[in-house]
């Protein structure tokens, strides 16, 4: 099968207990599948004989979960390195605990540069059209 970007946010606990338990569920089952159809043998079921045995595609299934799992394990890993390498100053909580109060009550303007408001990011609205009748 071919894959298509999309745009998705997981929380790592998602991936982790729902998301990639449910993909080793639908790999074991398509392995499960190719045994019963006893693909690479020379008992190999044909489709005429059993529908579900294709022998090529399920076995281009199995590559393809098995790939999805790897990414997803590496996203893991990835965000686990981040995740361990925060700091406290990097933390949202501190922001209001010591930068906000400190800026909100005084005449100096806090001033955020670098760094969009906006709820997309630049890749995803930069050919954004705005409407006649947005704000």
């Amino acid at each position: 099968p071919t894959t298509k970007s999309a745009l998705a946010f997981f929380s790592r606990y998602h991936v982790q207990f729902i998301k990639l338990p449910d993909l080793y569920r639908s790999k074991n089952n398509v392995v499960a599948t190719k045994n019963e159809c006893k693909c690479g043998t020379p008992e190999e079921l044909t489709e005429k004989e059993d529908e579900g045995c294709n022998c090529s595609d399920l076995v281009e299934q199995i590559e393809t979960l098995q790939d999805a799992i790897n990414e997803w394990n590496k996203v893991l890993v990835d965000t686990l390195a981040v995740v361990e390498g925060l700091t406290p100053d990097k933390s949202i909580l501190n922001w209001f605990e010591k930068i906000g109060p400190k800026h909100m009550h005084d005449d100096d303007r806090l001033k955020i540069e670098g760094q969009s408001s906006a709820l997309a990011p630049p890749v995803l609205t930069g050919d954004a059209e705005k409407l006649k009748n947005s704000y």
